[in-house]
């Protein structure tokens, strides 16, 4: 029987978040108006429709593109958990990983900076009080002189004259002292602390947010919030708010409130009388959780998860991106694939899954959701910006952020800088040294066939970039309907050199068929040997 030879798309932008969009491929498209040869989709999907009717990648997890394909990734454990110091350990869930830096008290009793970089959180649950990490021994250490909190309490960071404000929304500000290991408290003088959700800094100014209103402070002492034409501090409630404030981000020009049901752009206009203009950002949606707005930009825009869907926001407007991840995350099916069952599982449900977003150094956007709205999430949709590809991790987590280096050195890791914290305490960055162990990575690829009008046989594949030695397997998945994935069969290894394997496959027929690969791998170029077969 006569082979043809096939090399596989491994440069394709998406893929579809769940397996069952994946629709009827063919690598001969025939009288296919599916099929736009030549073309290449946008990364806005405005071109060509996503479906273009090419095998490609329809589902995978822990796994990222490279520049040249797609690759494995796995975790590096960069903190561990609580230092309990001896004493019993107590149910903790840490919830964000907010970075700040040191201060003390000069002799007039004022905040100087101490250029210690730490990263501060207030775990959930048990009592553990607000947490700070040891870089000398990578743990966490409860910090003294912390408020009483509660379950909802929220930290915001605002650094201003190289000293970082630390408010505990609706009970206080504190700065931290790294020798001592202590939080200090500061008095905003003009505020209600009680009223207050958390805290900003711009253009040298300290800001606090209530559900209402802003409140900005002297230039020339950040603590003093009485309102005064002397001093220059002031505030009062927001016109163009829509609805009430959830929390603010900084940018370049200034800040941007997100409120429940819209966007308020608020820019420096460099007039002491009135140093802000405020202004809604058209097109925005509201924000439900302050965690689904972006702490670092993209290009000069924030990425938030608003009622409008993923939003790239700026102060002139706001855009709607990635559809397709808005779809997933707002619909009520939710899939995960099993390695060890080697199937999909499928869950229908009616609730909203917990969800989060970040952005890693200006590169990648990381939507993160888990099935249960409480427990950790579970995966992350990451898409990256320079290659406008997807990939996806699977990793539990309540938390993705920027990991920046505590060392007073420069250190040049940009792809070692996505990580996740855990609800123990443990850090742990995406590894791409794909030399390493992966931590169970997957990638379905298809469905191949030649021709609409017969079926396929799988005969051998040919892949490269796979390690000698590497914990590798490769299994074909026929189907004889081209939409129900029957029992797979494992790779027969005929041919192992540096960074290529061949194998072979016994009898796979089917009206199409698809690739699982497992295990570590850089695969940049991969050919299957396939022939015609009888008619469906």
């Amino acid at each position: 029987m006569a082979q043809f030879p096939f090399r596989l798309n491994l440069q394709s932008m998406v893929f579809p978040l769940l397996s069952e969009l994946s629709g009827r491929t063919v690598i001969n498209p025939g009288a296919d108006q599916t099929f736009v040869p030549g073309v290449s989709i946008s990364a806005d999907n405005t071109q060509v429709p996503v479906d273009r009717g090419t095998p490609q990648v329809y589902y995978m997890h822990n796994v990222m593109p490279s520049t040249y394909g797609y690759q494995s990734v796995g975790y590096v454990t960069q903190y561990e958990g609580i230092d309990w110091q001896g004493s019993a350990p107590s149910p903790v869930s840490f919830e964000v990983a907010k970075l700040i830096q040191g201060g003390q008290l000069d002799g007039e009793g004022r905040p100087v900076s101490t250029s210690f970089k730490t990263y501060i959180s207030n775990p959930r649950s048990g009592n553990a009080g607000v947490m700070t990490l040891d870089p000398m021994t990578k743990r966490w250490k409860v910090a003294a002189g912390a408020p009483n909190l509660a379950d909802d309490t929220r930290i915001t960071v605002a650094t201003v004259n190289g000293v970082s404000y630390i408010f505990f929304s609706k009970l206080g500000c504190y700065i931290y002292n790294n020798s001592t290991n202590t939080l200090i408290p500061r008095t905003l003088t003009g505020l209600d602390a009680s009223k207050v959700l958390g805290i900003i800094s711009s253009n040298g100014y300290l800001l606090a947010y209530t559900a209402d209103s802003v409140a900005w402070s002297s230039v020339t002492n950040v603590e003093d919030f009485a309102i005064s034409d002397v001093s220059g501090a002031g505030g009062g409630s927001v016109q163009e708010a829509k609805g009430k404030i959830v929390t603010a981000a900084a940018t370049a020009l200034g800040f941007i409130l997100y409120t429940a049901a819209n966007a308020v752009s608020v820019i420096y206009s460099g007039n002491a009388d009135f140093p802000w203009n405020f202004k809604g950002v058209p097109s925005s949606g509201g924000v439900s959780d302050p965690e689904l707005v972006s702490e670092e930009q993209t290009g000069g825009f924030q990425q938030v998860y608003t009622t409008n869907g993923l939003q790239r926001i700026g102060h002139t407007g706001a855009q709607t991106t990635m559809p397709q991840v808005t779809d997933f995350i707002s619909g009520n099916l939710f899939e995960d694939y099993d390695p060890v069952l080697n199937k999909f599982v499928t869950v229908d449900f009616a609730w909203t899954m917990r969800k989060g977003l970040g952005v890693i150094a200006d590169r990648y956007i990381v939507v993160s959701y888990g099935l249960d709205p409480i427990k950790s999430m579970t995966h992350a949709i990451v898409m990256d910006l320079a290659q406008s590809r997807m990939g996806k991790l699977k990793i539990p987590h309540n938390f993705c952020f920027e990991l920046k280096s505590l060392a007073d050195q420069v250190v040049e890791n940009p792809r070692g800088s996505l990580a996740m914290l855990q609800s123990d305490g443990t850090i742990k960055a995406v590894d791409f040294n794909f030399t390493k162990p992966a931590d169970e990575s997957v990638m379905l690829l298809g469905k191949f066939q030649l021709a609409r009008q017969r079926m396929v046989e799988l005969f051998s594949t040919e892949l490269e970039n796979v390690k000698a030695g590497a914990d590798f397997t490769i299994d074909a998945i026929p189907s004889l309907d081209g939409k129900t994935l029957l029992e797979p069969q494992r790779g027969y290894l005929l041919e192992a050199a540096a960074n290529y394997r061949h194998y072979s496959f016994n009898s796979m027929v089917g009206v199409n068929v698809s690739l699982a690969v497992r295990g570590r791998f850089n695969m940049i170029s991969a050919i299957l040997w396939l022939g015609v077969h009888g008619r469906p």
